[in-house]
């Protein structure tokens, strides 16, 4: 292993990279950079390369999490939550993975919804646990944005897991993906949506 040697980058195209590398002409463990693609390779053989993905190849997460502790009471007025906000791109495909910690009890139960700028689609289905991960349901199959999705459905007083997972297709317009939500019926007792709790959007 040469340690502290200048490590020089052959410089050529794409076209005259595969050129060498169909005439075996490539050198084992050699660096390229690909001009006309801005991109780093490396030879494997002498008839074969890697070539690394660009920055804008990679795939954006976008993730949003709750720091602290929220809580509503009595009241089933939908409202913001505190830190579940994401921006999503126009035109953009994402995968969809949530997960929501409630404190709350049966009379006061919890409800739902994202607001998502117009035009954007969802498909999800989700899994609904207590704190003994005793499973109490599932909400099936969500398809309503900017409409309550949950309304009512915790029958258990402590803390409930919810996980959500699926697709979201923004359309033409882009802007702010976030989560509503409010008791179920408005009860004077505390219903908390814990911290940890989450959005994560993976740009496909």
């Amino acid at each position: 292993m040469a340690r502290g040697q200048t490590i020089k980058f052959l410089r050529t195209t794409r076209a005259n990279l595969e050129t060498q590398k169909t005439a075996s002409g490539l050198i084992l463990g050699e660096p390229y950079l690909i001009t006309d693609e801005n991109r780093i390779a490396i030879a494997t053989a002498v008839n074969a390369y890697y070539d690394f993905a660009l920055k804008s190849e990679l795939p954006t997460l976008l993730r949003a999490v709750k720091t602290a502790d929220e809580t509503v009471n009595n009241s089933a007025i939908m409202q913001d939550d505190d830190h579940l906000t994401v921006t999503v791109e126009a035109n953009t495909n994402y995968i969809l993975d949530c997960i929501f910690i409630i404190d709350t009890t049966s009379a006061a139960s919890w409800r739902a919804q994202f607001n998502a700028p117009t035009g954007t689609t969802l498909g999800a289905t989700e899994i609904r646990n207590t704190s003994t991960f005793t499973a109490f349901g599932s909400g099936g199959f969500i398809s309503n944005l900017n409409t309550i999705f949950e309304n009512g459905a915790i029958t258990y007083t402590g803390v409930s897991y919810f996980h959500l997972s699926g697709a979201l297709f923004v359309g033409s317009t882009g802007g702010t993906f976030n989560l509503q939500w409010a008791q179920g019926i408005a009860t004077a007792v505390n219903t908390i949506l814990k911290k940890g709790s989450h959005i994560k959007l993976i740009k496909v």
